[in-house]
């Protein structure tokens, strides 16, 4: 997995060499998009590591009412989720916020279809700005999600802002809860975003991969 900076940058690294370079990032499959009553339910799939943005999640739920559901899916092991849930109970929202263990892949494609918005709340760091490719960006993509992201030029190879997602500053919180709540408000908005997302997502697809890798090779 590699971003367009990382690329340029092989390239540019690479480029004395006098030898062909091409990379190949990674790839998914589209999901079979199944009929599904889709709820106010913002989902969070991976580590929940501090990296990761977690506070910015619970931040985001504190600034929305009740009839927001978060569901943070990752954690490794109990004292996670304990550790987590008792954040929850103390910024008294655990009305609207459940904190998952993993899930198998049938349980969380039920989650993704159920979502309404897929959320990668990075903090920021060179890493995750410059050279991370977040896998779970590509599970809420297999579903048409659009994705409220942090404002990186990693996550900006795959989300446009305002096209199908929206590239944010996790701290203007009124501006993400804003946005959030216009997406949900507006089915039509929100079919939109979806929709772009899907036609994005038809570069990203293994199968599309299989053919660049093929024609390199020729």
């Amino acid at each position: 997995a590699t971003t367009e900076i990382y690329t340029l940058s092989l390239h540019d690294a690479l480029s004395d060499l006098s030898i062909p370079i091409k990379v190949f990032p990674t790839g998914f499959r589209m999901a079979v998009q199944e009929p599904a009553e889709k709820e106010k339910l913002l989902l969070y799939i991976g580590a929940f590591e501090e990296r990761k943005g977690i506070d910015n999640i619970l931040n985001l739920a504190q600034r929305l009412d009740k009839s927001y559901t978060f569901v943070l899916v990752g954690s490794r092991k109990e004292t996670e989720i304990n550790a987590l849930n008792a954040e929850v109970q103390r910024r008294g929202i655990d009305d609207r916020v459940q904190v998952r263990e993993w899930l198998s892949k049938k349980e969380l494609n039920e989650m993704l279809l159920r979502a309404k918005i897929g959320l990668l709340p990075l903090k920021a760091g060179y890493f995750n700005e410059f050279l991370t490719v977040p896998l779970k960006y590509f599970d809420y993509a297999a579903f048409g999600l659009p994705v409220i992201a942090s404002d990186f030029p990693s996550l900006g190879t795959y989300i446009k802002d305002d096209y199908n997602g929206f590239l944010v500053d996790w701290n203007d919180l009124e501006s993400v809860r804003s946005k959030v709540e216009n997406v949900m408000a507006d089915p039509q908005y929100w079919r939109q975003l979806s929709q772009n997302q899907q036609e994005r997502s038809v570069d990203l697809t293994w199968e599309k991969r299989a053919g660049e890798i093929g024609r390199a090779h020729v």
